[in-house]
């Protein structure tokens, strides 16, 4: 699971469904969300051989902005290149949480030690009530 305000890595699988090994193999991953800084964007994969599957753990990491809207769904592109040249693309999604917080009363004001007339009123120290809730995910 993603949070708001999170550093994530991301685990990368990769499989050769070639029937030639694919060498020199490097991947970038790229995403166009602005709530989403990538802070490894680049992983060496070495060698592929053909059929097989290599996972990479924290091939990449990104880090989440504070602000971004519960239940995001962020993608990301991932670019495979080997040493011939040759490129391939996968996308990975990731759904973001983050709290989503709601009044769920009206705001209330008490004056009681000012002059108790229910107003706010210059120079007057009041304490002010406004009850929430949190409907997100974090």
């Amino acid at each position: 699971m993603a949070d708001y305000n999170e550093q994530i890595g991301i685990d990368l699988l990769a499989e050769n469904i070639g029937v030639e090994n694919a060498n020199g193999v490097s991947a970038t991953i790229t995403c166009n969300n602005s709530s989403i800084i990538i802070d490894d964007a680049n992983h060496d994969l070495g060698s592929l051989n053909a059929g097989s599957q290599t996972e990479f753990s924290n091939a990449f990491s990104f880090y989440v902005d504070g602000f971004v809207p519960d239940q995001t769904e962020v993608l990301f592109e991932v670019v495979y290149t080997d040493a011939n040249g040759n490129t391939w693309t996968s996308y990975l999604s990731v759904v973001i949480q983050a709290p989503q917080f709601e009044c769920i009363e009206l705001w209330q004001l008490d004056d009681s030690q000012g002059n108790n007339n229910g107003r706010l009123d210059a120079g007057e120290t009041v304490q002010v009530s406004v009850p929430i809730s949190n409907s997100g995910h974090s």
